[in-house]
C-alpha cells in the first residue's frame, strides 16, 4: 500500500509528461550521513545548485532526485512533509519521503525509456540497467497515472 496521495503522483507525473508549463526544477539533495533531504527549486541548473551547496556542507551531499517544477510545486511537496520538515527546506528521511524518491526516480527511467532517451545516473536507483530500474517499481501504476495525465489533457 503506497503512502503518497494520488494527488502527489499526478503533480509529478504531469510535470515529466509536460514540462514545456513549467520554469524550472524541483530538486532533492541528500545527506546521506543525516538521512536528511533538502527539497528545492531552482530555474537553472540542479546540479550547479548542488556545487554551490556543497560548498558550505560540513558533510557529503548529493543529487537524489529532479522533475520538472516551478515554486507553488516546491511549496506543495513542503506542505505535504510538513511533519518531516527540520528546518527551511530540509526534511528528516521517513519511509513516505523515501517512497516519493523511489517514485520520483522510477518516474524519470520510465519517461526517459518511453521518450529513447537516456536515463540521468540519478535515477537508476544503484541498478546496472534501465530494464532493472522499471523492474524495480510496479509499472501499472505509473502507467496508470501517466495515462489520467494524457487523458485529462487531451480532454
Amino acid at each position: 500500500m503506497s503512502l503518497l496521495p494520488d494527488s502527489l503522483k499526478m503533480l509529478v507525473a504531469g510535470r515529466m509528461i509536460h514540462p514545456e508549463r513549467v520554469d524550472g526544477s524541483v530538486y532533492y539533495i541528500a545527506c546521506p550521513e543525516t538521512l536528511r533531504l533538502k527539497i528545492g527549486y531552482t530555474k537553472g541548473n540542479p546540479v550547479a545548485r548542488l556545487r554551490a551547496l556543497r560548498t558550505g556542507s560540513p558533510t557529503d551531499i548529493r543529487l537524489m532526485a529532479v522533475h520538472p517544477g516551478s515554486l507553488n510545486d516546491e511549496h506543495t511537496i513542503h506542505g505535504y512533509f510538513a511533519e518531516q520538515r527540520l528546518h527551511g527546506e530540509w526534511f528528516e528521511v521517513d519511509e513516505a519521503l523515501f517512497e516519493f524518491m523511489s517514485y520520483v526516480a522510477w518516474s524519470t527511467v520510465a519517461i526517459s525509456k518511453y521518450r529513447g532517451t537516456e536515463a540521468p545516473q540519478w535515477a537508476m536507483l544503484g541498478l546496472d540497467s534501465v530494464e532493472d530500474a522499471i523492474n524495480a517499481m510496479p509499472v501499472d501504476e505509473l502507467a496508470g497515472k501517466l495515462q489520467e495525465v494524457a487523458d485529462e489533457h487531451n480532454s
